[in-house]
């Protein structure tokens, strides 16, 4: 590779006694080499050199979202699926990973703006999913390149909405056994939602006073229980061991399961309802999600003085500026305190 003016290279690729193959390219240097390196491949492969066959990135997608199914839960690989197949595919199915460039990467964010407006977040989450696809073909010797710096576009997550310490107990207090126990999963142990739906019995620990969480990716992480949890679950496993013994039940029960379905007996799908149902009995009329007392449990946490990390930890966040959003909850919550003494 030889620079022969301002952004302009000559790539010279030799395939033997006088046989070579040469192209002019314009570009900044780190481009140049990325050519350089498409060039030699395809070279290679017309002469035979080059084993392992040479693919576009449309050619691969079927073997990485395979790969990624039995890595990834179910939600997250449905949303990975449908994002690499749909915007990701539209733009880039064409091209290889070594030839794809910082400007390629600017184009297409500058694209999806004006297609979808300013949902930074979304492009952002399309940014992160496409580099670990090209990450794992790197790995894999489909390209020779690792993945460029992607900058992400500016976004600034709104502070998550919480519940007050009384509205959380009074959920608590309209809701059945069976759901008192679910409901203080999420809050006083800060579970997801679907981490409750697929909680096995076999992974509250009463001896340790812990629940053991399979959370996103599969990573485990080890939460302790407070003392109204353990209490509240001892008698939803007491009562949930009457049901299964009951001979006038017909349900098929998964015994293994912490929550099953009270009417299939099953894993559950959805726990929102039966939330509603509670919070509307306790008087709340603003809009609840299981998600917010997972919220309301990081926030508390946070004003009661408890570490960033530790509740980082609990919450199984992989990066702490995750957790750091709940910091500005409590500075405002700290701010209204504050401004009492006006």
């Amino acid at each position: 590779m030889r620079e022969i003016g301002t952004d302009k290279y000559q790539l010279d690729v030799s395939r033997g006694v006088g046989k070579r193959t040469r192209m002019v390219f314009y570009g900044s240097r780190a481009e140049a080499e990325k050519a350089y390196t498409y060039l030699k491949r395809q070279c290679d492969q017309e002469d035979g050199r080059e084993k392992k066959s040479y693919n576009n990135i449309g050619d691969l997608v079927d073997a990485y979202l395979e790969h990624e199914k039995l890595h990834k839960a179910q939600k997250t690989w449905e949303e990975k699926d449908r994002i690499i197949r749909g915007p990701i595919m539209s733009v880039f199915r064409k091209m290889h990973f070594d030839f794809v460039y910082t400007s390629t990467i600017e184009a297409y964010k500058k694209k999806r703006v004006n297609n979808i407006g300013k949902k930074h977040r979304a492009i952002n989450l399309e940014l992160i999913y496409f580099s670990g696809f090209w990450k794992w073909a790197y790995q894999n010797g489909y390209c020779q390149s690792m993945p460029i710096k992607m900058p992400k576009l500016p976004y600034r997550r709104k502070p998550p909405k919480v519940l007050t310490k009384s509205e959380c107990m009074a959920i608590f207090h309209n809701a059945g056994p069976h759901r008192q126990a679910m409901f203080l999963c999420l809050y006083h142990a800060g579970l997801r939602a679907n981490e409750v739906m697929t909680l096995k019995r076999y992974n509250v620990d009463f001896t340790g006073c812990s629940i053991t969480v399979i959370g996103k990716g599969d990573k485990t992480r080890t939460v302790p229980m407070t003392r109204t949890l353990s209490e509240t679950m001892k008698k939803h496993f007491s009562l949930m061991d009457d049901l299964i013994s009951n001979p006038k039940t017909k349900v098929p029960w998964d015994e293994t399961l912490a929550f099953p379905s009270l009417r299939t007996g099953k894993q559950l799908t959805d726990i929102r309802r039966p939330l509603w149902n509670a919070i509307e009995k306790a008087g709340i009329s603003r809009k609840v999600t299981p998600h917010i007392l997972r919220h309301s449990f990081a926030t508390h946490m946070l004003e009661s003085d408890a570490d960033l990390r530790t509740i980082q930890e609990l919450l199984g966040h992989e990066d702490i500026a995750t957790t750091q959003i709940y910091t500005h909850v409590a500075i405002n919550k700290k701010r209204t305190a504050i401004d009492l003494l006006e």
